[in-house]
């Protein structure tokens, strides 16, 4: 039996522990499939909703961490 994946024009949600410090784990596959980003249209492409301005701030850093080769950032709001 196969797992489900994530696809293209699926949403997908992950509940984290509250140990947020190893977002790498879930975010390196969804980083991997998100598109290019093109000036020409701009948007967000993820979600991310964390529990407080710290697990944010730290989901943002290292978000952009990951995809900084990429041309992807990450804002915390």
């Amino acid at each position: 039996m196969q797992a489900a994946g994530i696809t293209r024009s699926q949403n997908v949600v992950f509940v984290l522990p509250p140990d947020w410090t190893r977002s790498a784990t879930f975010l390196t596959p969804v980083l991997d499939r998100l598109e290019s980003p093109d000036p020409s249209t701009p948007g967000a492409q993820v979600l991310v909703i964390a529990a407080d301005a710290d697990a944010a701030m730290a989901l943002a850093r290292s978000a952009n961490a990951l995809g900084a080769a990429r041309g992807l950032t990450a804002l915390a709001a």
